[in-house]
């Protein structure tokens, strides 16, 4: 999973936004937990 989205980060720059805002979905999630 973290190979995936490092790998479309690298791939695609203009995605960062969109993994940051992955990133602190994942993070809300686990503050759940």
């Amino acid at each position: 999973m973290w190979k995936l989205m490092l790998w479309c980060w690298d791939f695609e720059p203009s995605a960062r936004p969109a993994v940051d805002y992955v990133l602190i979905m994942l993070k809300g999630l686990v503050g759940q937990f």
